[in-house]
């Protein structure tokens, strides 16, 4: 969704887009836009852990995610419209961890998708797109256990998670927000707060859509963390 690209950009400076970015501009430059890259399996890879070791400290991944029979067939679906099918599966996330520095750090990355944290199978081991990132070297993972609209009520958890993961508190809202799990539950109690204070944000985007219905539960409380 552009639109949600756009507000957590905005909260990033020096951000890099992986897929459209026409209606997302550069914070502070106006008319300019974050440096972008083609949504394909080859550009998003160097942003996620693995052997590379220089992983992004902050990944946000919004796109179509499919949760299979067999736990390794799952996928990220990038582009699956394009004329290659840009997907990247469960087996080829955990062949990133292949020869990766055990000490080299590891990010977070937040999995906006529906089913990214769902498994079909297998559910001794709870294998999912998800937990397969912990596994190639990710310290934290955020993702849904269930399919998710990809509307305006999604980009509102997301962007208020990643508010207050970068240290921007809110009037009233004393949790302290110290890790991405504190962060989470923080947007997930936003959601729910009928008194809640709107970021300034996302104040424009509200009034474009009257009525809506935040604090519905299939819509937040799909999203899970995972890690540190």
């Amino acid at each position: 969704m552009h639109e949600e690209a756009r507000l957590i950009a905005a909260l990033y400076p020096g951000a890099t887009v992986v897929g459209p970015v026409d209606d997302v501009p550069e914070p502070g430059g106006p008319g300019s836009r974050p440096p972008s890259r083609p949504a394909t399996a080859a550009a998003v890879a160097p942003l996620l852990p693995g052997r590379g070791g220089s992983s992004a400290a902050v990944c946000h991944v919004n796109c179509h995610a499919t949760a299979r029979a067999t736990p390794s067939a799952s996928s990220l679906d990038l582009h699956p419209a394009a004329p290659v099918p840009q997907v990247l599966t469960l087996a080829e996330i955990q062949a990133l961890a292949h020869g990766r520095d055990p000490s080299a750090p590891g990010g977070l990355l937040v999995l906006a998708n529906c089913t990214s944290d769902l498994t079909l199978a297998d559910y001794d081991e709870a294998l999912t797109l998800s937990t397969a990132f912990l596994t190639a070297g990710a310290a934290s993972v955020v993702g849904s256990l269930w399919a998710i609209a990809d509307d305006i009520r999604t980009s509102m958890v997301m962007y208020v998670f990643h508010h207050y993961l970068t240290g921007r508190g809110l009037p009233g809202h004393p949790e302290a927000v110290g890790s991405p799990a504190d962060a989470l539950r923080a947007a997930q109690l936003w959601m729910l707060d009928p008194h809640r204070i709107v970021p300034p944000a996302l104040s424009a985007v509200l009034e474009e859509h009257p009525g809506i219905d935040l604090d519905a539960p299939h819509m937040w409380a799909a999203f899970t963390h995972h890690g540190h």
